[in-house]
């Protein structure tokens, strides 16, 4: 048997076009194919929506269809957003959608025709929003596309809503990609909880939540007793590595990263980068204040242990620029030494004052006493003096 998969958006009340072009159908094909109809409620989000409405309508239609002769036990009938694969998937295609493909499409050019874009979708969202959600590096603050040079001046939510006037607070949720669980522990304070004060309690200075992003990578490592012990990895493919040793040589950002990776996993709990054999790249290192401190710049490259230095264009290692000094101040030290030599200074030594001209003209008030009173030489204290007048035993 066939599959044949549709659905509807619950965005206003259906009409007779719907019957007729859709939902009939629908009842004729149940016999005949493995049907799966659903409401697009994810879809309906595309625009603003009034909750209230958009959850009525969504029974409506559910109603509607079992009324129109949809047979429960005949139609998998389930709501969109039940299926939280639709949500990953629709990242996926975001992430491959580039404007040439938009463009091409009848409702992107429609939509953007009517000037609705994005941006002010999120003005209009977060206006009357409890809280906005930034869920991943770049819309916490840019992500990797506010790298130097930065050419299209992209920046997170939190700053950009700040930019526009609106106070609306900003949770900041870092990852590229987010680890949907932290997403989700976020959420049920508010929709499942209701509760504003339990999510607002725990964010640190960076509006993230302080139990997600206040210990490093480093502090929750399985890979830490290596670390403390000395034992690490300094080449892939090597012994090292294959007895799971510390990643810190081979560009670990571990150290300098605030997350839980290691403690909530990734893939229903199965891995996460450095368990599976990766160094972390710090993808969640993200300030929403400062496009310029995002994980791309801050952490490239990615493996070895310094990050690039930044000097008007260029990008420079440490080590570079400290080899480029000594380098320098060797030559600086040769020359100097070449030029001591050709001036003389070298033979003998620099000329000192026999006497110093202080001592000369007040002899009353000198320090210590001279060698000789005339042609001068070190200046003597009296203990030294009454040593050196001391026979001496040369046998």
């Amino acid at each position: 048997m066939q599959t044949m998969l549709s659905g509807i958006k619950p965005t206003g009340r259906l009409t007779l076009g719907n019957y007729i072009g859709a939902i009939r159908q629908f009842v004729e094909y149940q016999d005949e194919y493995e049907m799966y109809i659903f409401i697009a409620n994810l879809h309906a989000i595309t625009v603003a929506q009034d909750p209230k409405e958009l959850k009525q309508n969504t029974k409506d239609l559910i109603a509607l269809y079992l009324a129109c002769g949809l047979d429960s036990e005949k139609v998998t009938l389930f709501l969109q957003s039940d299926v939280h694969q639709h949500a990953e998937l629709g990242w996926i295609l975001t992430c491959h959608s580039y404007m040439g493909e938009l463009q091409r499409m009848t409702q992107y050019k429609d939509k953007t025709a009517k000037g609705e874009t994005g941006i002010t979708a999120l003005v209009e969202a977060a206006e009357s929003a409890n809280a906005v959600v930034a869920v991943g590096s770049c819309a916490v603050n840019g992500g990797w596309m506010a790298a130097a040079p930065n050419p299209a001046q992209a920046l997170g939510v939190q700053q950009y809503l700040k930019k526009v006037g609106v106070a609306t607070p900003v949770v900041n949720v870092p990852g590229c990609p987010v680890n949907p669980e932290w997403v989700m522990s976020v959420l049920v304070d508010v929709v499942v909880m209701k509760d504003m004060d339990l999510l607002v309690n725990r964010l640190n200075e960076f509006n993230m939540p302080g139990d997600l992003f206040n210990q490093t990578i480093h502090d929750n490592c399985e890979r830490r007793g290596h670390f403390e012990n000395g034992e690490f990895v300094y080449e892939f493919g090597s012994k090292e590595e294959e007895m799971g040793y510390c990643l810190y040589p081979v560009g670990c950002k571990g150290p300098q990263t605030r997350a839980l990776c290691g403690v909530t996993l990734w893939n229903n709990r199965r891995s996460w980068c450095v368990q599976s054999g990766a160094p972390c790249i710090g993808c969640c290192e993200a300030n929403p204040n400062n496009p310029g401190d995002n994980w791309a710049e801050v952490n490239t490259p990615f493996y070895k242990r310094m990050r690039d230095l930044r000097i008007g264009p260029l990008s420079l290692q440490p080590t570079t620029i400290a080899v480029t000094i000594t380098g320098i101040v060797a030559a600086a030290l040769v020359v100097h030494g070449f030029g001591m030599k050709l001036s003389g200074r070298m033979d003998g030594g620099a000329p000192f004052e026999k006497i110093r001209k202080w001592d000369a003209k007040h002899p009353d008030q000198e320090i210590g006493t001279y060698a000789d009173p005339v042609a001068g030489g070190p200046v003597l204290d009296d203990e030294l003096l009454q040593k050196n007048a001391e026979p001496r035993n040369n046998d």
